[in-house]
């Protein structure tokens, strides 16, 4: 599920989930906006739509996953309503895990 939007004939940025190896069986939501259009509400846009979509056909919980120096990206996904769960090191540093679940979803374990 992927998201592209332009601005007069530009692209803008992209949105979509995918499946990678930090969040297990659940997907993971990510977006970018060029430069030029950062700022603007897009990437708020886009993630919303994109979260919403992602938990109407079935997927009961979605992650975001956050460099805790990207203020932007976290202001973003938690005005549309995840939850920071946990800081987690990678190789390139510490990196936050934000979720976003329905139902149940928030008790179930992870796979």
């Amino acid at each position: 599920m992927v998201r592209a939007w332009t601005v007069r004939s530009a692209l803008a940025g992209t949105c979509g989930v995918f499946l990678g190896e930090r969040c297990g069986d659940d997907p993971e939501i990510g977006y970018e906006v060029a430069v030029a259009h950062r700022g603007k509400g897009f990437a708020l846009e886009a993630a919303a739509a994109v979260t919403q979509a992602a938990h109407s056909v079935g997927h009961a919980r979605l992650w975001a996953t956050i460099r805790p120096r990207n203020v932007a990206s976290k202001r973003i996904v938690e005005r549309i309503g995840y939850h920071l769960v946990r800081r987690q090191p990678d190789a390139k540093g510490d990196l936050d895990y934000y979720l976003s679940a329905r139902g149940d979803a928030w008790n179930a374990p992870r796979r």
